[in-house]
């Protein structure tokens, strides 16, 4: 049975960047069309094989508790390294556990390492901004100096899984 086509349903993006693939599947009816979806910088450096499976899932596990942690008001503008909140509401349990954990790992980063893990990771911004506003004038390739920040980011964790956990400050 096949669902009738609105006329104002879109049949494609409006405007098609790379950022784009059609490789949704919508029906399992062979034959179908693909729907489409947007890549984040980090999927789309990922896909093109730019960085590592193992930078990858670092990403991902770091991606997960930027977005728990959200809500605290945190942005890659951030200088505080992690600790700290800034936003008007109460933490739920969840943000204040994701967040100190980040404080832990973070704390463990240089930071340029952490301000590009923050931005092209956590705010999905696009490699070559990322580098560009943390960095100024790097001279040599914005991949590679993302990978080096992603290898920072392994490091940190490695460490802050055997650090003793960050105690609230009374």
């Amino acid at each position: 049975m096949s669902r009738a086509r609105n006329e104002d349903e879109p049949e494609a993006p409006a405007i098609i960047t790379p950022e784009f693939q059609q490789d949704r599947v919508l029906s399992k009816d062979a034959g179908s069309k693909s729907g489409w979806r947007r890549l984040t910088p980090l999927q789309k450096a990922f896909e093109l094989r730019q960085i590592t499976q193992e930078h990858y899932d670092a990403a991902l596990i770091y991606e997960n508790l930027w977005d728990l942690s959200v809500a605290t008001g945190r942005n890659c503008l951030d200088d505080s390294g992690g600790s700290g909140y800034s936003g008007g509401m109460s933490l739920s349990q969840v943000m204040l556990d994701a967040t100190r954990k980040l404080a832990l790992i973070e704390v463990h980063m240089p930071k340029n390492d952490r301000k590009i893990v923050q931005c092209f990771v956590g705010q999905a911004w696009k490699m070559a901004e990322t580098i560009r506003f943390v960095t100024g004038g790097y001279t040599k390739s914005t991949t590679e100096r993302v990978r080096e920040a992603l290898d920072s980011l392994i490091s940190a964790m490695e460490t802050a899984r055997r650090s003793p956990p960050i105690r609230a400050v009374s």
